[in-house]
């Protein structure tokens, strides 16, 4: 039995880890890291496993830091069953759908500041880093 730390090793949001045995791959929890924009670059890591070789997802509750990337895994080609509370499945809905929302508004305001900005989009990222005292790289 092998378990990987996928997520949540050096902070505490995007928890992902992966339980491989002889007859199992399980991914428990499946969460976008959340925070400064250091932080949520990770969300577009390349996956560390192939999601259509899962063949189970349990999911322990509802925090997108545990379940925002589940509609990403899907996409990249998981079809295995995800278990959890039938309260838990509920709430990830609203909370799923809430972020997809929240992700589109986001994607709009850099949309018209790129119209408006042209070529500082970039500039945008990278200042709000430093106002942030993170570093870039």
């Amino acid at each position: 039995m092998e378990l990987q730390f996928l997520g949540a090793a050096t902070t505490v949001t995007g928890s992902q880890f992966l339980l491989t045995t002889s007859r199992a791959r399980v991914l428990i929890d499946c969460g976008m890291f959340q925070g400064n924009p250091h932080e949520t670059i990770r969300n577009r890591v390349p996956l560390a496993y192939d999601p259509a070789e899962i063949d189970a997802l349990v999911l322990t509750h509802a925090h997108l830091d545990h379940c925002g990337l589940i509609p990403l895994v899907v996409t990249k080609g998981m079809r295995a069953p995800i278990f959890a509370t039938p309260g838990t499945i509920e709430l990830a809905t609203l909370v799923l759908l809430d972020s997809a929302k929240l992700q589109q508004e986001a994607a709009k305001r850099d949309e018209r500041f790129e119209r408006r900005h042209p070529g500082r989009a970039g500039h945008r990222l990278l200042g709000q880093l430093v106002r942030r005292r993170v570093p870039a790289g």
